[in-house]
C-alpha cells in the first residue's frame, strides 16, 4: 500500500507542477523524506497525508483509489481519477448556474450515461460529424 500511496503522491505532485523541493517544504520535511514516501520506503502519517492532500487540493480519497471499494448507490464507484477531480474543479469553479446547467447537459449528452436525461446540446457546442 506504501508504494500505491507514494505512486499516486508523486503522480498527483506532478499534475499540480509542484517540485519535489516546494512540496517538502509546504510539508515541512526534507527532499529525501519525501523521495522515501513517492519511492514507498517510508508510510506517511495520517496527518502528513492529509497535509499533502490539502497541498495538493485532493481529497485524501485520492490516494487509497487502488483499493477496491463497493460501488455507491449511484452507481458511480470512488475514488475518483486525477481526470475526473480536475473536471469537478473546474465545474465547482463556474459561478454561473444557468453556465452549471448547460456543462451538465453538455456532458450528459456526450457520455449517455445512464440514469441521465440526455437532452439536446445548444447548436453552439454540439459535435461536428
Amino acid at each position: 500500500m506504501d508504494m500505491a500511496v507514494g505512486r499516486l503522491l508523486r503522480e498527483a505532485r506532478r499534475q499540480a507542477g509542484l517540485g519535489r523541493k516546494k512540496l517538502a517544504l509546504a510539508l515541512g520535511i526534507s527532499i529525501p523524506s519525501l523521495q522515501k514516501y513517492e519511492n514507498g520506503n517510508a508510510r506517511m502519517t495520517p496527518e502528513r497525508l492529509a497535509a499533502a492532500a490539502r497541498v495538493l487540493d485532493l481529497p485524501m480519497s485520492y490516494f487509497f483509489q487502488d483499493i477496491p471499494r463497493p460501488a455507491a448507490r449511484s452507481g458511480v464507484a470512488g475514488p475518483y481519477t486525477a481526470d475526473e477531480l480536475q473536471v469537478i474543479r473546474c465545474y465547482r469553479a463556474i459561478d454561473d448556474l444557468e453556465l452549471r446547467k448547460e456543462v451538465r447537459r453538455l456532458l450528459a449528452g456526450l457520455g449517455a450515461a445512464p440514469g441521465l436525461e440526455l437532452l439536446r446540446l445548444p447548436t453552439s457546442i454540439s459535435r461536428q460529424g
